[in-house]
């Protein structure tokens, strides 16, 4: 049974003294158990925090970063939370916004389980810590159904009378069980793409899927099912985008109007997947279909370098995905790009394969084409003269 949010009722019936019902009235509120809330850090966030761990006025990352004071709820950085350098994700979870101070332990212990996603592993954070713990208080009133904690202080060291944490590997679990729930706290946790499991990733986006779980020891009796006891379980869960491209490739306008011009202009843009060593070479192998040609030499291999033909950009790129141009590389452009007739390679050779590059190129058709004819235009990633799946 998730029991997130739930409504409660009050019921009062009049009757006279022969059983005949005079009047009734009811009256319900929604009740936010806000017990658990999952969340993840940007990336920016998570790099800059670990330089201070202690929370302070001065030092309010971990709070600002997932929570919008004006509109008092959440922030939801899936899109921002996936780090591409170390291949890693900062996850937080918010535990008893309710501020439930079970001092009897009447709930009995209470678990909390983080259901790590596939191909992830548990990494060391703040240091060599499995996780962090802070207490915390609600970030808002408990009219509210936002579950989010405001972290407070330095990370606490918990003794095993009060927490107990286990790393279950067979079943990819992490769990935390408290002795009993009679505080507000904030843990942050690291996941980070296993390291046999990186290049099944590569040139991919998909959505990572987190899910945390919190359990009382206690069981409530269900009425409806014969006076059963069930468990209660709250869960909430973080999504984050996991974009692993490296390479993209578009065409900058209408296909339409091509067969119109007589020629078509590619752009792809690349930024690193990984860290390179000094001397390794990185390159692009264009593979063109027969009806479209790039622009050399008549009967040479030696490319015409004038106007649009070739261009390269070195830049960043946004969240969004988004080139932004910081310069043009104008030197050398005989010694980046290249043709071999043989199997009508076009080759890219990249200056820096640390660097993030927007290269510009045209293609003229080769011969007229016809209504519904496909043009076919595929580039591959090299490092030396290895090709990397994507």
């Amino acid at each position: 049974m998730d029991t997130r949010d739930t409504s409660t009722y009050n019921f009062m019936n009049l009757f006279k003294d022969n059983g005949t019902l005079i009047e009734e009235a009811a009256s319900g509120i929604k009740y936010n158990t806000k017990m658990i809330k999952k969340q993840a850090l940007s990336k920016d966030a998570a790099e800059r925090f670990v330089n201070n761990l202690t929370v302070s006025a001065g030092n309010n990352i971990i709070n600002d970063d997932v929570f919008d004071y004006a509109a008092k709820k959440a922030k939801d950085n899936q899109a921002v939370a996936y780090n591409r350098k170390d291949k890693s994700i900062i996850y937080r979870i918010s535990v008893n916004a309710a501020g439930v101070n079970d001092v009897d332990g009447d709930l009995g212990a209470v678990t909390l389980t983080d259901y790590i996603p596939e191909d992830f592993e548990l990494d060391k954070i703040g240091g060599n810590s499995d996780y962090l713990i802070y207490k915390g208080k609600a970030a808002t009133s408990i009219a509210k159904a936002d579950a989010t904690v405001l972290a407070e202080g330095s990370p606490l060291s918990l003794g095993t009378d009060k927490l107990t944490f286990t790393k279950d590997e067979t079943n990819n679990k992490l769990i935390f069980k408290f002795a009993k729930m009679d505080e507000t706290y904030v843990i942050l946790l690291k996941l980070r793409i296993k390291p046999a499991k990186v290049d099944s990733y590569l040139n991919k986006r998909v959505n990572i899927v987190n899910k945390a779980e919190i359990t009382p020891e206690k069981k409530w009796i269900d009425e409806d099912s014969g006076n059963q006891k069930k468990e209660v379980k709250i869960a909430d869960t973080q999504d984050v985008d996991l974009n692993e491209e490296f390479i993209w490739k578009f065409y900058d306008e209408n296909v339409a109007k091509y067969a119109e011009k007589g020629f078509i202009k590619w752009s792809i843009v690349y930024r690193p997947y990984k860290t390179y060593t000094n001397g390794k070479k990185v390159s692009f192998q264009d593979s063109l279909s027969n009806n479209i040609m790039i622009r050399r030499q008549k009967n040479s291999s030696e490319l015409v370098f004038h106007g649009d033909n070739y261009r390269i950009f070195e830049g960043s790129v946004d969240d969004n995905g988004k080139f932004i141009p910081t310069r043009e590389i104008k030197e050398n452009l005989s010694e980046i790009f290249k043709y071999e007739d043989t199997g009508r390679k076009f080759i890219i050779n990249l200056p820096n394969g640390n660097s993030v590059y927007k290269i510009t190129y045209i293609t003229d058709f080769s011969s007229p084409i016809n209504s519904g004819e496909g043009v076919r235009n595929t580039v591959a990633l090299f490092e030396d003269l290895t090709k990397k799946d994507n």
